[in-house]
């Protein structure tokens, strides 16, 4: 006999043992387990939600913003020492 036919012989038997090898795996990595699975559930409320962040090192903010005012016209100043609220209170000019 020569080599070809010998190859040949074995060659389908060695995939169909691959083949059947290979589901025979795949069937026993996917079983059912024994037990079955067990949700736990609870009511939903409402309630604080708290995030505590521990960091070492200097913060930067990703955008620096300057927060600032322009007022035009004369500005008053309310005098408040000893000011009751039946009153008006006294205001000065500055």
């Amino acid at each position: 006999m020569n080599k070809h036919g010998k190859t040949r012989r074995l060659k389908w038997p060695l995939i169909v043992a691959l083949v059947a090898g290979g589901a025979g795996l795949g069937w026993y990595l996917n079983r059912p387990s024994g037990n079955p699975l067990q949700y736990e559930t609870t009511v939903v409320t409402r309630g604080e939600l708290t995030q505590l962040v521990t960091a070492s090192g200097q913060l930067t903010p990703l955008v620096k913003v300057e927060v600032g005012s322009q007022i035009s016209g004369i500005e008053k100043k309310a005098d408040e020492t000893n000011c009751r609220t039946s009153r008006r209170c006294r205001t000065t000019g500055t």
